[in-house]
């Protein structure tokens, strides 16, 4: 009995076995499912610069402005070391565009939604903006400190995720150090260029520079500005969202406290708008994060 059942125990699995096989090698039928073509999409590699999202795939999308504040410690590994600054991200933005590697735009508007390639700044225009000021003193690449990004927050339907696609990059003279020193008082704050972040960042994967962002706790650590801004790996503040006034927020604010009665305005103080500005970045933060926590909540 027992040899039997021994023999009828191989006889199944041998027949088992070549029934696998036998479909295996069969071409495409109605029954077998795996054999159909999976739909092919854009390849989706880490940190490759390229716009993936298929328009048809955006279900969401809202523009925001920042600003990174180089001089914050979180931000010292994009500003560089020492008092020049040489090594950090704004030096290799100067030699990207006087090299002719990188273009620079101007514009008239503060928060342009697109870069018009007609108002291209020359490399000898962009050069004397990048290292004098608007008096023609002498600019360190250490007074230039502010760097304003605009971005689109999406959602991509095809890999179920928000993603923010970044457009550009503007350089901007704080008024600090963009004033007449034979005057008094404080200068005026002055976007001059306008870079476009693709192009920035191709040309710091494809040209292999040494900068980098520079880990000062361990420098096996440092990573490339393609990682590093891919990672998000700097602090901002956000100073315009997408709104039916088209205004950045500290604007939105001084309107605000414009139509106050006297003796509120003297409550608050002068300085209201620009901190109440500051809490409006910092709630319209949260909204977003909290808005991609919710997406998948039942």
């Amino acid at each position: 009995m027992n040899l039997f059942l021994r023999c009828t125990l191989l006889f199944c699995s041998i027949s088992l076995t070549l029934v696998t096989e036998i479909f295996s090698q069969t071409g495409s039928t109605s029954v077998n499912s795996t054999a159909v073509k999976p739909k092919t999409y854009a390849k989706d590699l880490d940190f490759e610069v390229v716009d993936t999202i298929r328009q048809e795939d955006k279900m969401y999308q809202i523009s925001v402005w920042r600003r990174i504040d180089l001089r914050e410690k979180f931000n010292l590994p994009l500003y560089g070391s020492g008092d020049k600054k040489d090594n950090g991200i704004m030096k290799h933005i100067k030699d990207a565009v006087i090299n002719d590697k990188v273009k620079a735009y101007s514009s008239e508007i503060l928060y342009p939604d697109t870069l018009d390639s007609k108002k291209r700044i020359g490399i000898t225009e962009f050069e004397k903006l990048f290292t004098t000021t608007e008096e023609n003193t002498t600019l360190k690449i250490s007074d230039l400190y502010y760097l304003d990004i605009k971005e689109d927050f999406v959602f991509d339907r095809h890999h179920s995720r928000f993603k923010f696609d970044v457009k550009y990059i503007a350089l901007v003279k704080a008024k600090e150090v963009n004033f007449d020193p034979q005057a008094s008082g404080i200068g005026v704050e002055r976007t001059f260029a306008y870079i476009p972040y693709k192009e920035l960042m191709d040309y710091f994967e494809e040209e292999k520079i040494q900068g980098v962002w520079i880990n000062f706790k361990n420098a096996a650590e440092s990573k490339s500005y393609v990682e590093a801004f891919e990672k998000r790996m700097f602090r901002s503040v956000v100073t315009k969202f997408t709104n039916e006034f088209d205004m950045p927020l500290e604007e939105l604010t001084s309107a605000r406290f414009d139509k106050l009665k006297q003796e509120e305005k003297t409550k608050l103080g002068a300085g209201w708008p620009k901190l109440q500005a500051f809490l409006d970045a910092m709630a319209f933060e949260y909204k977003l994060l909290d808005f991609e926590n919710s997406v998948w909540e039942w």
